[in-house]
């Protein structure tokens, strides 16, 4: 998994969002921002559409996501009561350390 300024610095590089998702002609779906700038496009060939919402909805939410993400590095509490905590103690945190709770 990408660590967390990896994701950041691929973002920055990235068309700016947001990104919404249009069909462009008739076998092709295409990503676009709000200025209908193009940002990225695929061919139709099933799921295409599905894949193309999918993208712009990710796209859009990275910035809160990794947000919240360096946020959960930092947590820190006195217990096993904890909400987060036994939410990361579940996962991988984005920058490749393993969480659990304290």
């Amino acid at each position: 998994m990408p660590k967390i300024s990896e994701l950041r610095a691929l973002l920055a590089k990235a068309t700016p969002a947001p990104w919404h998702h249009a069909k462009d002609g008739d076998d092709f779906y295409a990503l676009f921002t709000d200025d209908d700038e193009y940002a990225f496009g695929c061919r139709d060939e099933g799921d295409e559409e599905d894949n193309a919402e999918l993208a712009a909805a990710a796209v859009n939410a990275l910035p809160a996501l990794l947000d919240v993400a360096e946020a959960a590095e930092e947590h820190s509490c006195n217990g096993w009561n904890c909400s987060i905590c036994a939410a990361l103690a579940k996962m991988t945190i984005p920058n490749g350390t393993i969480r659990s709770p304290k």
